[in-house]
C-alpha cells in the first residue's frame, strides 16, 4: 500500500472519531437539559401542592349538646355533650373538663330564661360553638310560698290601714275633747238639736264661749238669736 492510500485512511479515521465525539457531547448535553427540566417541574408541582394545602379550609371541631332548649322547675341543671377528642370546651366562659370526648357542666338557674353558650377549640381545627336556653319555672312549693307571702303582705297592709284609722279617730277625739269646753253649769239642747253648755260665771272667758253677757256670765250659744236673753243681753261677742 502506497503512502497516499495510508494517509487517506488515517484522515478518514480521524474524521470519524471527531464525529463520534461530537455526537456523544450532544447526547450528554441533551440528557443534562432533560434532567433539569424534570427537576424544575417536580419542584414546581411540590410548591403548588404545598400552597394548595396551606389554603385548604380547616376541619371544624365536632361539638354536640345532648339537649336542646328546655324548661324545668329546679334551681339547677346539668348540661352535657360530646366533642372531638383533644378539644377544649367552655360553657358560659368557664372551662369544663373533657373525658374521652365527653363534657358536662352543672349550672345554677334563676327564674326565667337562662342562656347557655358552649364553645370548643382545638389546635389545627376550626372552632365550634352552640347555644341553648334553659327556662326555670317556679315549682309548686315556690308558687305556694309566693301566694302565702302575697297574702301575708296584704294582711299586713290591712292591719296597718286599720291601725292608721284608729290613730286618726283617737286624735280627732282628743282634739274635739280639748276644744270642747267643760260645762260647769250644765248643758241644754239648742234649737238645732246640739248639746250646748249653759251660760256660766267665770273670771275670764272660758274655752268655747261665744259671748259675754251684761251680768258677767259667758254664753256658749251657737247662734246670735236669743243669746244672753236671761242675762241682760250681750255685752260683747267673743
Amino acid at each position: 500500500m502506497d503512502r497516499t492510500k495510508i494517509a487517506s485512511r488515517v484522515m478518514s479515521s480521524s474524521r470519524s472519531a471527531r464525529s463520534m465525539a461530537s455526537c456523544a457531547a450532544v447526547v450528554i448535553l441533551a440528557a443534562l437539559c432533560g434532567c433539569g427540566s424534570t427537576t424544575g417541574a417536580t419542584s414546581s408541582s411540590q410548591s403548588s401542592a404545598s400552597a394548595s394545602a396551606s389554603h385548604a379550609p380547616l376541619t371544624r371541631v365536632a361539638l354536640h349538646i345532648n339537649a336542646g332548649s328546655y324548661s324545668l322547675a329546679a334551681p339547677s341543671t346539668t348540661v352535657s355533650g360530646t366533642v372531638t377528642r383533644g378539644a377544649s370546651v367552655r360553657v358560659n366562659g368557664h372551662v369544663v373538663p373533657v373525658h374521652s370526648g365527653r363534657w358536662s357542666r352543672t349550672l345554677a338557674l334563676h327564674i326565667g330564661r337562662n342562656g347557655v353558650a358552649v364553645a370548643a377549640t382545638m389546635h389545627g381545627r376550626a372552632p365550634a360553638s352552640k347555644s341553648i336556653g334553659v327556662t326555670r319555672e317556679r315549682s309548686a312549693a315556690e308558687l305556694q310560698a309566693q301566694a302565702t307571702a302575697v297574702a301575708l303582705r296584704a294582711e299586713a297592709r290591712r292591719r296597718e290601714a286599720a291601725a292608721a284609722r284608729e290613730r286618726k279617730t283617737a286624735e280627732e277625739t282628743r282634739k274635739t275633747a280639748a276644744e270642747t269646753p267643760a260645762c260647769t253649769n250644765g248643758t241644754y239642747v239648742n234649737a238645732t238639736g246640739n248639746t250646748v253648755c249653759s251660760p256660766e260665771q267665770s273670771p275670764t272667758a272660758p274655752a268655747g264661749a261665744t259671748a259675754e253677757c251684761e251680768d258677767g256670765t259667758y254664753s256658749f250659744s251657737e247662734s246670735r238669736s236669743g243669746t244672753c236673753s236671761h242675762h241682760g243681753g250681750v255685752a260683747k261677742w267673743l
